[in-house]
């Protein structure tokens, strides 16, 4: 519309703009004549549509590249190699869980390894232990005995017979942290935490300063409260040992008989109870898939080890199995597990009558009790009295 690039004098190229303003306003009104027709239809259609289909889409969907609108044959994608054996390995997946600090020794390592501690209230009290939570599972569900029949006001008895209730009001969930669990730690470090003198008692130094008052959901009444057991080791060792009697009689459940098709466990023809025996029992084992992965578990006592020149004292941490010489863990469940918790184990499952058997855990549940053997042995270790517990 500039009159000067076309050189044209200034009244001729108004005309003309008038001219085409003219037209265009007669075709604009010739199309609403025949639109107000069709109005009232249209805008029935409009409102059978949902709103969110009479938004203008994006140029990304309505107008696709050839072929990302295909969806191929499953059949046709291949598979990822390499990530299905560690899908079964019970290490690779407890290296692969978060790096997590202890925060009693600040050192880190996979959450999958360390022990979660959390605060749990006493009935009828207003004493909130610091306890254990992942060992007190059915505990803290409601699964323990109902309140009144015959509690004890020791501390020992009402942790362990009674319903207890965590420490999650403000949260909707339990408060825990992780801590690296060692008996040697806990009885170094059970009287010194069991000190009530002062403004606070001593065991609140563990709890995590983002859970105190002000900023966390802990008061300063409840941070007075709180309560550690002066038989802390043996209380967790205690329950340590049980949870592991239920994995292993629930994980037995599931294989009803030796060799079963799955192979989770396998018998181990000891002759004698030696170290000797064990390869040479070892070295007749079949081979299997994800052998690897598996533990050997022991099960004679000292009593048939009296007289040999290898007690079950010296067998190894690990053995080497012949089929692949690949390392596996050894657990001596006479060792771990007390008298009562080995006879209650022989007495449900008709498995471990055996001298020794082979475990190779094949899914989640086994899996988690191969890391619950490994953090009772880890427990145990470096400890000269734990036999004696």
């Amino acid at each position: 519309m500039n009159c000067a690039s076309q050189r044209i004098p200034l009244g001729v190229w108004r005309l003309r703009i008038f001219h085409q303003l003219l037209s265009t306003s007669q075709r604009s009104q010739t199309h609403r004549s025949f639109s107000s027709k069709t109005r009232q239809s249209q805008s029935q259609d409009e409102a059978s549509i949902p709103p969110s289909q009479r938004l203008p889409q994006s140029p990304l969907l309505t107008r696709l590249r050839p072929g990302l609108n295909h969806k191929p044959d499953p059949k046709s994608v291949p598979k990822k190699v390499g990530l299905e054996p560690l899908a079964k390995n019970p290490w690779a997946l407890a290296l692969a869980s978060p790096m997590r600090t202890c925060s009693l020794s600040g050192a880190r390592m996979p959450r999958a390894l360390m022990g979660e501690w959390g605060l749990v209230r006493k009935p009828n009290t207003e004493n909130m232990y610091l306890l254990p939570v992942d060992l007190l599972k059915d505990s803290l569900e409601g699964k323990a005995r109902p309140t009144g029949q015959n509690q004890s006001q020791d501390a020992n008895a009402a942790t362990d017979n009674s319903p207890m209730k965590t420490r999650n009001e403000n949260f909707g969930r339990q408060l825990v942290f992780l801590m690296t669990n060692f008996l040697s730690s806990l009885r170094a470090i059970s009287k010194p935490l069991g000190k009530t003198g002062g403004k606070k008692p001593a065991v609140s130094r563990l709890i995590p300063y983002r859970w105190k008052h002000p900023q966390g959901p802990i008061t300063a009444r409840e941070e007075r409260q709180l309560v550690w057991m002066d038989n802390m080791p043996d209380y967790m060792l205690r329950h340590m040992r049980s949870k592991v009697v239920k994995q292993l009689v629930a994980a037995c459940l599931k294989s009803n008989h030796l060799g079963a098709a799955n192979r989770v466990w396998s018998a181990i023809q000891m002759q004698g109870y030696s170290n000797s025996a064990l390869s040479e029992a070892l070295n007749r084992l079949e081979p299997m898939e994800q052998m690897e992965c598996g533990a050997v578990l022991l099960l004679g006592g000292q009593a048939e080890a009296d007289g040999n020149e290898n007690s079950s004292g010296s067998f190894p941490e690990s053995v080497t199995l012949p089929q692949n010489q690949r390392g596996v863990p050894v657990f001596d469940l006479s060792i771990l597990l007390s008298d009562p918790d080995l006879a209650k184990l022989k007495e449900a499952v008709p498995h471990f009558h055996q001298s020794a058997l082979f475990f190779r855990p094949n899914n989640k549940a086994v899996n988690d009790l191969m890391l619950s053997l490994w953090k009772l042995k880890q427990f145990l270790a470096n400890d000269k009295g734990f036999e004696a517990i």
